[in-house]
């Protein structure tokens, strides 16, 4: 996942800005994707890292999106529209435990 700071750090950055704005304000916020396994899971384990969450919480939590991308690419909810030049794809597949140990 630590392509993901040259394929969507900006987005990252915008998510996490939004989320301590939220935190700074008060208020509750919601965060949310279509699959929420990768870009939206790296934004939740750097939230759950900042809150003092253990790492191994933070991957067992992650790891529930495991095999959850293959319902969704069936329903036609994700698949090529997300697909940002040059990025493999297969390297996304699934959400096993070890990818967000490495991260």
């Amino acid at each position: 996942y630590t392509v993901m700071s040259d394929v969507a750090g900006v987005e990252i950055a915008a998510a996490m800005s939004a989320l301590s704005a939220g935190l700074r304000a008060g208020v509750p916020t919601l965060l949310y994707c279509k699959a929420g396994k990768d870009r939206t899971g790296v934004v939740s384990a750097m939230t759950l890292s900042i809150c003092g969450v253990s790492d191994e919480e933070i991957v067992k939590d992650y790891a529930l999106s495991d095999g959850l991308e293959s319902q969704l690419d069936q329903k036609g909810s994700i698949g090529a529209s997300v697909n940002p030049e040059g990025l493999d794809r297969s390297a996304f597949e699934g959400a096993p435990a070890h990818v967000m140990e490495a991260f």
